[in-house]
């Protein structure tokens, strides 16, 4: 008797330490109609990251290149490279000038947008560079490039150019 006492008493005091565990909501079961996208603005920067060839078995390097966001009349922006880090082996190495990216990322256009493109979950998403002379025109593109992604082309009025895996191009204040 005197044993079942202790055991019960065990048992809710432990119960009382026990951590509460906290789930994450469920994803959405369906998927966004909506795509995400991202305007760049005036006083902002914008950081782009690349993945460096290594030898197999070697940790991976990166090239980090930061570009300032400057503001023109009406809205306008224009890029600005600013700087780079190369690191690799463990050491890393300031670059002077801009890497060649593998898209288009437009220096002088008027508007530039990031348009995340989702598929079929949140892990499953594409970004596309977007820049024109005009607001009206980058609209456009992005309700054609919603509609169907194999329309992300350039011509001499819009920019568009996929950012390949791997990639990440990251807007920052």
């Amino acid at each position: 008797m005197y044993m079942r006492f202790v055991t019960a008493g065990l048992l809710v005091a432990l119960a009382g330490c026990s951590r509460k565990v906290v789930h994450p909501p469920p994803p959405p079961s369906e998927p966004h109609v909506e795509n995400a996208y991202l305007d760049l603005e005036p006083d902002s920067k914008l950081r782009i990251i690349l993945p460096l060839p290594t030898a197999q078995g070697a940790p991976p390097g990166f090239e980090i290149a930061h570009y300032n966001v400057t503001g023109r009349r009406g809205g306008r922006v224009q890029l600005e490279f600013l700087s780079a880090e190369v690191s690799n082996d463990g050491r890393t190495v300031t670059e002077t000038r801009p890497p060649t990216l593998p898209f288009a990322l437009p220096p002088k256009a008027a508007y530039i947008r990031l348009l995340y493109l989702q598929r079929l979950s949140q892990a499953d998403h594409n970004m596309a560079v977007l820049a024109a002379g005009h607001m009206d025109i980058l609209e456009a593109a992005t309700k054609q490039i919603r509609a169907d992604p194999n329309s992300c082309r350039s011509d001499d009025k819009i920019v568009c150019s996929w950012v390949p895996p791997h990639v990440a191009v990251r807007p920052e204040k």
